[in-house]
């Protein structure tokens, strides 16, 4: 079973509650070549928090380690977070209109037939922001911003969604 990795502490809380039901990743080698997508629908994932650590147990309060005192589910969470069942993928396009200003990004859909017209802009990126976890789209874009690395680039990424299942 392959795993989706985080350690994004601002999407913790989502994680936790389980209330996050996508991810977003980067569609693209080196700024040039498009990479396929890492997930199939219908494909069971792991979620993991810090999959890499050695430590098994983190805090509730920052995700950082812990020594498993206290309460599971209150005070302290393993770093295998659930099952999930992926329901859909699909590639999004992002790029920044002012790469200055890190706050606010566009989000773009396109399929064979080239833009995908969406009919409320603004409600398509409340769910993009709202299902990857964020509270906002201030602090969604802030963290897409890195991969942009100061340049006027639309990046593809894929995004995938799911149902928890455990």
């Amino acid at each position: 079973m392959q795993i989706i990795n985080f350690t994004v502490k601002e999407i913790l809380p989502a994680l936790l509650d389980k209330s996050k039901t996508q991810t977003i990743r980067k569609g693209y080698i080196n700024f040039s070549e498009e990479k396929p997508p890492r997930f199939k629908v219908g494909e069971q994932v792991q979620i993991m928090w810090k999959q890499r650590s050695v430590y098994n147990t983190f805090t509730i309060l920052d995700g950082e380690q812990s020594l498993g005192f206290g309460e599971e589910g209150k005070d302290f969470f393993r770093k295998k977070l659930g099952t999930a069942r992926i329901t859909e993928v699909f590639k999004i396009y992002m790029f920044y209109p002012d790469p200055k200003d890190i706050s606010h990004g566009v989000i773009q859909i396109f399929d064979d037939d080239g833009l995908v017209d969406i009919d409320d802009e603004d409600a398509f990126e409340d769910e993009i922001v709202k299902r990857d976890g964020f509270v906002n789209s201030h602090p969604f874009y802030r963290f897409f911003s890195k991969y942009f690395k100061g340049q006027q680039e639309t990046l593809p990424f894929w995004v995938y969604r799911w149902e928890w299942i455990e």
